[in-house]
């Protein structure tokens, strides 16, 4: 089991059950180090009837689940990077330790700009 599925398994990601943990990690492990800055549309909003929700894999198969926990999981994997969500869902807006998100729709290309 590598480092990045206990990361994934501590944050209860849909992200094991679609299997991307193994390409991630094949991607992504050797240059880790390297990466300060990490960007992730989708927070993972649980609002019922929001696109894109999380919402059933909440209540099916991850009760402990929550938004944003992929940002708190890429935070533990690059230890240098800072990371930055984005989501449509004002509910989903928090900030910790290297993570600051940002209200807006990724087709809104102004809006987008101005974050990055």
């Amino acid at each position: 089991m590598n480092e990045l599925v206990k990361i994934f398994q501590k944050y209860s990601l849909d992200k094991l059950m679609n299997k991307y943990d193994k390409v991630y990690f094949d991607l992504l492990d050797s240059k880790k180090g390297n990466i300060t800055n990490v960007l992730e549309i989708g927070i993972g909003t649980i609002v019922k009837d929001k696109e894109s929700s999380m919402y059933i894999y909440k209540q099916n198969d991850a009760p402990q689940y929550t938004y944003g926990n992929s940002l708190r999981a890429w935070r533990d994997f690059f230890l240098n990077a800072n990371i930055v969500g984005v989501d449509v869902d004002e509910t989903t807006m928090f900030e910790e330790e290297r993570i600051k998100t940002f209200c807006s729709s990724s087709f809104d290309k102004k809006n987008m700009n101005k974050i990055l």
